[in-house]
């Protein structure tokens, strides 16, 4: 069925109707969405920002945008937006009498529309989804124009115009020049080939909307998954400045909106409190902001003294005259044992940490046996002269009695937690503190992460690593750092053997 005449029932009035909702379609998208469409009530931020995109059809005067860049939380209505936006793309293109002609295209070359999706589910529960069906439920749409909407795509024969599914490869999308484009969640293209599939569909799909000039268009819309992602990289791309204070890419429109903002419905409390023991999703989900979610401890890496670690390799250190703390760690799978042993040189103010070590199980042992540890730590004391010992958690109680109630020893419980890590960390840059350089010790500080809690900020090693030595230096940092901690004189005592 051929697309319909306006005016074949001979008053005109047909004509009229359809004039009249072009001409208001193309002033003013909003009203095409309302009317067309037949969607009454959307977003205030969803109608503020497509009038923003749009911004040249209201004040003729204001430079066009090309592209948009949408950063968005979910179920923040991002894809509902980015839908209605395809929708009127193509309402353009099938309003134009013959649209190959209108771009100097050669006669009867198809004109496209893409929509790229990561993977199948999200092609059938996304964008295009959306786009056929508000296509086909739009009365005005279906009276005038004989279009077949299929699983992959949707067909107009009498003005040659297709909307294609497609999928993440960049194989898919060459060839073919597309008037619009829309990205569904840009960072999921990412997947197991990290960012270059993602680039490639970015780049390829871009390039085939400049067969169009001016009317051609992209529109990539994500939640971000990291912050080196393509989406949010594309976005700080676009909101650089110039000198002069004037943006790099005029003709970008982006946006970074929590789901919060976005959606009039969700709150920012009620997200806080279903996802408070899961405040990674809150950040980049949700908040849009996955650096909160998830940050190096120590940004500029580790500075470490090249002296002699008095623990290396388990090793009992001789007889000192220095009065040591003890810090001891267990690990909560109970096969190592984090330990450090330093001093406070009060003289030049710094606090020296001398010594890290981790006793491991034994080969073909389950665990750490308890009395290696306590033959161990027993020793360090007789010749370190320890005065303290400071322990994060109740996972070696015995150890610890024997500490207090046998060898009449300070002890003191502290949790390690960020303030304890960034002692460290201002520690090292201030020359405040000196942490004998170890290759392990150096190797868990780097791996640590910082993450946002609901209330707080969580220092934590990745899955397969562990922080057992590091919370024995920044204990011991902390302890020295109290300011009831006074130097005070001791009658020393070296053992003989």
């Amino acid at each position: 069925m051929p697309v319909k005449d306006p005016g074949s029932d001979g008053t005109g009035k047909d004509a009229l109707k359809y004039l009249q909702t072009v001409l208001h379609s193309q002033r003013d998208p909003i009203w095409f969405i309302k009317n067309v469409l037949e969607i009454p009530k959307l977003y205030p931020m969803q109608e503020r920002t497509i009038r923003e995109f749009y911004r040249d059809k209201y004040n003729p005067t204001l430079p066009r945008y090309n592209h948009m860049v949408y950063v968005g939380g979910m179920r923040g209505g991002k894809t509902a937006e980015a839908s209605m936006i395809g929708c009127y793309e193509a309402f353009n293109v099938l309003t134009k009498p013959n649209p190959a002609e209108e771009w100097g295209l050669l006669p009867n070359q198809l004109v496209s529309g893409a929509c790229l999706a990561s993977s199948k589910d999200q092609i059938q529960d996304g964008v295009f989804y959306n786009i056929t069906n508000m296509m086909e439920s739009s009365e005005f749409i279906n009276q005038w124009f004989d279009i077949d909407y299929r699983s992959s795509d949707i067909f107009c024969d009498a003005k040659n115009f297709r909307i294609r599914a497609l999928s993440s490869s960049p194989n898919m999308a060459a060839g073919r020049s597309n008037v619009f484009v829309l990205f569904d969640e840009l960072d999921l293209f990412e997947g197991e080939n990290g960012t270059t599939k993602a680039w490639e569909a970015y780049n390829i799909l871009k390039k085939s909307t400049v067969t169009f000039g001016q009317d051609g268009r992209t529109i990539a819309i994500s939640s971000p998954k990291t912050e080196n992602g393509i989406i949010l990289t594309l976005y700080k791309r676009a909101t650089m400045r110039k000198v002069d204070g004037g943006v790099m890419q005029p003709n970008v429109y982006a946006l970074r909106i929590p789901t919060w903002e976005m959606n009039p419905h969700i709150s920012k409390e009620s997200l806080l409190e279903e996802f408070k023991f899961d405040m990674d999703s809150f950040y980049k989900d949700f908040a849009c902001d996955p650096s909160s979610a998830s940050a190096i401890q120590f940004p500029n890496g580790m500075k470490m003294y090249r002296r002699p670690n008095i623990l290396a390799n388990h090793q009992i250190p001789p007889p000192s005259p220095i009065s040591h703390v003890l810090a001891i760690d267990p690990a909560w799978r109970n096969d190592a044992y984090g330990i450090a042993v330093g001093y406070r040189d009060w003289n030049r103010g710094v606090t020296v940490v001398d010594g890290v070590t981790s006793l491991k199980k034994e080969e073909g042992q389950q665990y750490l046996r308890p009395s290696v540890v306590k033959e161990y730590v027993g020793s360090l004391i007789d010749n370190l002269h320890i005065t303290d010992v400071i322990f994060d958690a109740w996972l070696s109680v015995e150890l610890i009695e024997y500490c207090q109630y046998e060898r009449h020893l300070n002890v003191v419980q502290n949790i390690v937690e960020e303030k304890e890590y960034n002692l460290w960390r201002d520690g090292q840059e201030s020359g405040a503190c000196e942490v004998v350089y170890d290759e392990m010790l150096k190797y868990e500080a780097e791996r640590l992460t910082r993450k946002q809690l609901q209330k707080k900020i969580r220092v934590d090693h990745p899955k397969d690593g562990s922080k057992d030595m590091a919370d024995c230096v920044a204990n011991i940092l902390q302890f020295y750092a109290d300011e009831r901690v006074q130097p005070i004189n001791r009658a020393v005592c070296l053992r003989s053997f």
